[in-house]
């Protein structure tokens, strides 16, 4: 019987010579849509990582800013807080200079935790505020606890004061909001959930 003639099979993805990418491991030429997942499997990597790394940024911020306010009663609300902050953490004192606008963010840090233990506090004390008749009573409980948490840092409190009032620029952007806006806005939101209560005559 006769032998029919050898025919190649015809590859599944035709493409002009010399515009096809090639492997870089073995020099083989890659199929379009292979090198469409490769690169899209190599985007996704590249997303992951960046989250990682962002992640592990901050991370290593918050230790830092931790580890700052212990210095704060030395030095002030100030880069050398932060210098120190990132050696207690075992980084150079140069690590202090991610922090962008400087220790306007320890100033922050400090407050918004003592804004999470004032919470906690308030929290607790739920039957002993309820217990007070009026709302001046427990409002004045409220500021004394607020007030209590920023004795550690009572002596500094004018130059956070001063900090959190100004308006830093960041890589030449417009100035941002003074800190102490939202500051202020955290602590009279827990201020009005320990005072208010609904139904009651608030003239008086």
């Amino acid at each position: 019987a006769p032998v029919a003639p050898y025919q190649p099979r015809r590859p599944r993805f035709r493409v002009a010579p010399g515009s096809a990418p090639r492997d870089k491991a073995n020099g083989q030429t890659l199929a379009p849509s292979l090198e469409r997942r490769r690169g899209g499997g190599e985007a996704r990597r590249a997303v992951v990582l960046d989250k990682a790394e962002q992640a592990s940024e901050e991370e290593r911020k918050q230790r830092i800013l931790e580890a700052a306010e212990k210095h704060v009663s030395a030095h002030g609300w100030s880069e050398e807080a932060l210098a120190n902050g990132a050696k207690d953490s075992g980084l150079s004192a140069a690590a202090h200079g991610q922090f962008e606008r400087g220790p306007v963010e320890l100033v922050e840090h400090v407050a918004m935790r003592c804004l999470g233990q004032l919470a906690s506090e308030l929290d607790e004390s739920a039957d002993e505020l309820a217990a007070l008749s009026g709302w001046r009573p427990r409002l004045e409980l409220a500021i004394e606890m607020r007030l209590k948490l920023s004795l550690p840092w009572h002596e500094h409190r004018a130059q956070a004061l001063g900090l959190m009032l100004s308006r830093p620029s960041v890589s030449g952007l417009v100035p941002s909001e003074p800190a102490a806006i939202r500051a202020l806005a955290a602590v009279a939101d827990e201020l009005a959930r320990a005072t208010l209560v609904d139904g009651e005559d608030m003239s008086q």
